[in-house]
């Protein structure tokens, strides 16, 4: 035993530098196959980032567009932070989806950022405040924009965020996909807690699944990762777990920043807690749905009733979709997935 306590390892990412597996698992740990010290808290963060299949299979903006823009490159005489934790609340205008508030918290350190509500540019009108999901209401901004404290316009906005954030930058969020939709950005180098936590399970993923590519199906809200994972209560949850559904920007990077440190740390933990959450509900719609190849043939009509009929080219029954086949009633309802 003395033997294996005296090894010594070098890190994989600090060349040269070599330390003992007796110092702790709270200085040192291996994630895939490799050693590295605790100064390489990065290379977690890293390996953990998804694959750009991964990410167009989510939905993800992959390249920019005549609406879109990707993250300006590094400047490596004036580099940005290396991992941020972003998110966004959102508000319906006039012309459409538009950024109300953005947070932004440092991912390594948990200081902030940018913490600030966001008022529409001239010309935009907020036309659904959904305050009691924003927890933002009129008074609350024109406070805001009275004290000086408002960001005004989405590109005023954007640019505050270009303040710590570039290319190399590493983009946390929890379906932080919708947040860099309303800001109109396009980023390679991402770790979203959704898809973490469900990819964990093995049934879902990108390319290196080949032929078994599958999205994320019934994605797991903020709120509930929090309580189940970390143990953190948020959104005014008690004992119950049962929160408001009203938001806060500021504590959900923070929130976001507690569920991916906790994955990175226990692996072993999250894939059990993933295939106890997902692998039931997956063999259940497959069996349900008859198998993908028989559901590609299927076109949908209005029954007389509730739902829809499905029919089938090889002449089965008709197959009615019903309330508990796409609703999962312990996340209904709640605000969209993408609201968390």
């Amino acid at each position: 035993m003395a033997q294996v306590l005296d090894k010594r390892y070098e890190c994989s990412v600090c060349p040269g530098k070599t330390f003992r597996t007796a110092q702790g698992l709270q200085d040192h740990s291996r994630v895939k196959q490799h050693w590295h010290c605790h100064q390489c808290d990065r290379f977690f963060l890293l390996s953990a980032c998804h694959s750009p299949n991964l990410l167009a299979l989510e939905r993800y903006p992959v390249t920019a567009t005549a609406t879109s823009q990707s993250i300006p490159p590094r400047n490596h005489s004036r580099p940005k932070s290396s991992a941020v934790v972003l998110d966004c609340e959102m508000v319906g205008t006039t012309q459409g989806e538009h950024v109300v508030s953005l947070s932004l918290i440092d991912f390594f350190t948990g200081s902030t950022l940018v913490h600030a509500l966001v008022k529409p540019a001239p010309g935009i009108f907020i036309t659904n405040w959904r305050a009691g999901i924003t927890g933002i209401t009129p008074t609350a901004m024109a406070m805001a924009v009275a004290q000086g404290e408002a960001l005004r316009g989405r590109d005023v906005a954007v640019a505050r965020l270009f303040d710590f954030v570039d290319d190399e930058t590493v983009l946390v969020g929890h379906s932080v996909n919708h947040d860099l939709k309303v800001l109109g950005l396009v980023h390679s180098r991402i770790v979203d807690s959704a898809i973490l936590t469900a990819e964990a399970s093995g049934l879902f993923g990108g390319e290196e699944y080949g032929e078994q590519q599958r999205k994320i199906r019934q994605s797991v809200g903020l709120e509930r990762l929090c309580r189940e994972l970390t143990g953190v209560r948020i959104r005014g949850g008690g004992a119950t777990g049962k929160g408001s559904q009203s938001h806060n920007s500021l504590e959900d990077v923070l929130a976001t920043r507690e569920v991916v440190i906790w994955c990175l740390r226990h692996p072993d933990a999250l894939r059990a807690w993933a295939l106890k959450n997902w692998e039931g509900k997956e063999n259940k719609k497959e069996a349900q749905g008859g198998g993908n190849a028989r559901n590609r043939n299927r076109t949908r009509r209005r029954s007389s009733g509730y739902g829809y009929v499905w029919d089938y080219d090889d002449n089965d029954d008709g197959e009615m979709l019903r309330w508990e086949d796409v609703v999962d009633y312990d996340t209904w309802p709640k605000s969209p997935d993408w609201s968390d």
